[in-house]
């Protein structure tokens, strides 16, 4: 069970941090800012363990983990894959079932919604839509290979299957594809543009709690940071756990405690708040940080 602060204060710090990237570590445009990249220096330096928790494929977040110098695994889309993105170690991985993805592409279907399944090194298409390849060019993800018919590639086992719904029909998309499918399938988004299925035990809290166990850690030792939907079991789930302020008011309730913004290296302050016997590390503001996506939120 989750503590409130009071009662993690006087918990030892947790030995592993776990953060969000979009929205959360980066900041609004997609660097990380000096005190941020510090604090994850300065925790690496004291022997905490420090993973990356995104909705992103691995090849995506191969920079920021060379900027940070994290080349252990990490959680990538949406916890469906924890691989390091540099080495390419697997720790788990949790591919779709065929009758899961055949489902899901007559959904697509039946909603109108361009499907694209998404891979460990890329991701495919019917058609190349413009709002597709929109979203993915940007984050140094390939944009998709066009190929005849999904439907043949059911049995490939994808990590994913995401919808592409637009803004205006991702909250009727959405609710329906939990409706339909959230007995068997984890449900979830990393924006507000499209949907996204995995297999049901694929989701950030589950990689978490694999990956702690795989270096002897319980998940009260765990602390973690986010600001999306996918992330509100994980923020539940550990010892201490901070929510972004953007972050919508479920999110924030999932939390043990709520910190600024990204506009504001918020994740830092969690930092701080987290690792209190940490020393105040210097910070090189003349050190600039480099592009790690577009200006959106991803999760």
């Amino acid at each position: 069970m989750r503590l409130d602060e009071k009662s993690a204060a006087g918990r030892p710090e947790p030995k592993l941090l776990i953060s969000d990237l979009d929205g959360t570590l980066l900041d609004p445009d997609h660097l990380l800012r000096p005190r941020t990249r510090a604090m994850v220096r300065a925790l690496r330096d004291a022997g905490v363990e420090v993973v990356l928790a995104s909705g992103r494929i691995p090849p995506a977040m191969e920079s920021i983990c060379r900027e940070l110098d994290l080349d252990g695994p990490q959680i990538t889309t949406h916890g469906a894959l924890v691989i390091s993105p540099i080495t390419g170690n697997v720790v788990s991985r949790h591919p779709m079932a065929p009758e899961d993805v055949r489902a899901h592409l007559a959904f697509a279907e039946e909603v109108g919604a361009p499907a694209v399944l998404c891979y460990e090194d890329g991701f495919k298409v019917e058609r190349m839509h413009p709002g597709i390849a929109a979203i993915f060019e940007p984050y140094g993800e390939p944009l998709p290979e066009v190929v005849p018919d999904l439907d043949e590639l059911v049995g490939s086992e994808p990590l994913k299957v995401y919808l592409w719904t637009e803004a205006s029909r991702y909250g009727s998309v959405l609710s329906e594809a939990r409706a339909r499918f959230e007995d068997r399938n984890t449900v979830t988004s990393g924006d507000q543009l499209g949907v996204e299925f995995l297999a049901r035990d694929a989701n950030k809290e589950t990689a978490a709690a694999e990956l702690a166990s795989s270096i002897g850690l319980d998940m009260s030792e765990v602390a973690a940071i986010g600001d999306g939907p996918n992330d509100m079991n994980l923020l539940r789930s550990v010892g201490i756990s901070a929510a972004m302020a953007h972050a919508a008011p479920e999110v924030r309730d999932a939390a043990t405690f709520v910190v600024p913004g990204n506009d504001e290296e918020g994740a830092a302050v969690a930092m701080a708040r987290m690792f209190p016997s940490l020393p105040t590390p210097a910070v090189d503001h003349q050190a600039p940080g480099r592009p790690h996506g577009p200006v959106r939120s991803r999760g």
